[in-house]
């Protein structure tokens, strides 16, 4: 039913990434842990997407509840994986002495979204 045709290009180009990061000295500054949370978060998305997907094609075999859970977890990751770039793209041409507001304004956004994307366990 679902087209996993383009998950081993994904992994092979996060291993990519993930081997060009770890091959090069980097500095411990804020931009590097970023950009290692996007490609975390990013392998986990997948990961839940593919999980999820394989058990919606087969719903007798799980619980309807078991189903919604890994629906939104796939959702939550997802989401999680946004406000990461969102952080990263701060991080990359914002001063944080200066625009503050603008991070504080994007996490309490990604906190409403994802208490959104929760209250989908309920309804």
């Amino acid at each position: 039913m679902w087209n996993y045709s383009f998950i081993l290009p994904d992994f092979i180009i996060l291993a990519t990434f993930f081997a060009y990061y770890f091959a090069h000295p980097r500095l411990p500054v804020r931009l590097n842990h970023s950009f290692l949370n996007i490609l975390i978060i990013d392998i986990l998305t997948i990961l839940t997407d593919v999980i999820s997907s394989m058990s919606l094609e087969h719903p007798n075999v799980f619980s309807p509840g078991f189903l919604r859970c890994l629906a939104v977890s796939f959702f939550v990751f997802f989401i999680i994986r946004q406000y990461l770039f969102y952080v990263f793209t701060e991080n990359l041409i914002i001063n944080h002495g200066k625009y503050r507001i603008a991070g504080k304004a994007g996490f309490f956004l990604f906190v409403f979204v994802e208490l959104l994307v929760l209250a989908n366990l309920f309804f």
